[in-house]
């Protein structure tokens, strides 16, 4: 896969070039994750969802929540980043697409003040901060110690016959990819950058599987290896 400019250093050329491309608002400008992507998107769709259930699409990726995935209608944000990143894919593999899931609860539109959680936030590592999204710019949350899950890890149920939804987003992917990955912007070696394969199901060109959280994903084409 051709590589154009990574994140870095297409950070560095136009610092050197414009320092003042970047507004003062946005996430790049107060930096960015040597490992991996800004950690802002650099493109974005977004759609409001409700309680019975929505979808939002864009960048060959569609993300369709069962009812009860969200609590109150919330504005969906599906965010792009430039696929050649700093940290290699695993192991024959080449990534050609990532991407991130975001949510902001309980409003139907962006508007200042709003807080919405980041991308990463499910990541130790992750810090509060904002971002520019269709031209507002929204805060965004740090490490999500509390809820803000769409379903659980896995369906159960427990002796008293109480059920748990299990995953409640579901991505029908049309980019070429043939497997997915966490992907985690923090880290610096592939083994840890890429922590998780995947379970996903790849046919007709279409790759889908199924989240509970709101973080960052890489598809990736090639021979997955296990992690």
């Amino acid at each position: 896969m051709t590589r154009h400019l990574t994140p870095k250093l297409l950070l560095g050329a136009l610092a050197l070039a414009a320092p003042s491309v970047l507004p003062a608002t946005s996430a790049l400008a107060a930096g960015a994750p040597m490992g991996g992507p800004p950690m802002a998107g650099t493109a974005y769709a977004t759609s409001v969802v409700s309680p019975s259930g929505g979808m939002v699409s864009g960048f060959g990726i569609t993300a369709t929540f069962a009812p009860g995935a969200v609590s109150a209608p919330s504005l969906v944000i599906l965010s792009s980043w430039p696929s050649g990143l700093d940290v290699p894919a695993p192991m024959r593999q080449s990534i050609v697409k990532t991407f991130g899931l975001q949510v902001c609860p309980g409003v139907t539109a962006l508007a200042p003040g709003v807080k919405c959680t980041s991308a990463s936030g499910n990541y130790p590592q992750a810090t509060p901060g904002t971002e520019r999204i269709d031209g507002v710019t929204v805060s965004t949350s740090g490490y999500l110690t509390t809820g803000v899950n769409f379903g659980t890890a896995v369906k159960t149920t427990t002796a008293s016959g109480m059920k748990t939804p299990g995953k409640l987003v579901t991505f029908t992917i049309a980019t070429g990819a043939t497997s997915a990955y966490i992907y985690n912007p923090f880290e610096m070696t592939t083994s840890t950058a890429y922590p998780k394969l995947l379970p996903s199901t790849a046919s007709n060109g279409m790759l889908t599987f199924q989240t509970f959280q709101p973080i960052v994903w890489a598809l990736t084409i090639g021979t997955p290896t296990a992690s």
